[in-house]
């Protein structure tokens, strides 16, 4: 796992507390977010996309499986899923981050810089910087 991804998922983290969420789906988060800390993403997908059957509004399960897709190398399934997490929570910056890291991972630094930016208007500044110490940015 590389030093972006270590940040943002302790940014994701502390982001996790979601409120008004079904209690299963709450569960099955949790129960998804223990298997990825052990490094189980594909129990933890399972759990995430069970969270979204129970709750199709609920956000973080969209954020934490994109989290799980990247960790397996399916950027397209989590680019979808972190663009998913920002529709549902506009105001979610671990989704934006999440999403600015997948793409630099495949090298969009274009896109990348505009979810850094966004990151940063709403208060978390950490990818913003990362790329900009890699000469990544771009405008």
């Amino acid at each position: 796992m590389n030093k972006t991804i270590k940040v943002l998922l302790a940014v994701g983290a502390a982001a996790v507390f979601a409120f008004g969420a079904n209690a299963e789906a709450e569960k099955a988060l949790d129960r998804g977010i223990a298997y990825a800390t052990f490094g189980d993403y594909n129990k933890a997908l399972a759990d995430y996309t069970q969270a979204i059957t129970l709750d199709p509004n609920y956000a973080d399960a969209y954020l934490w499986r994109g989290v799980a897709y990247g960790e397996l190398g399916d950027h397209d399934k989590a680019l979808a899923d972190y663009s998913q997490a920002i529709k549902l929570d506009p105001n979610s910056a671990a989704a934006y981050g999440f999403r600015g890291a997948a793409y630099m991972t495949i090298e969009d630094y274009k896109s990348a810089t505009k979810d850094a930016r966004k990151m940063c208007e709403l208060g978390v500044c950490v990818l913003l910087q990362r790329i900009e110490e890699n000469n990544h940015l771009h405008d």
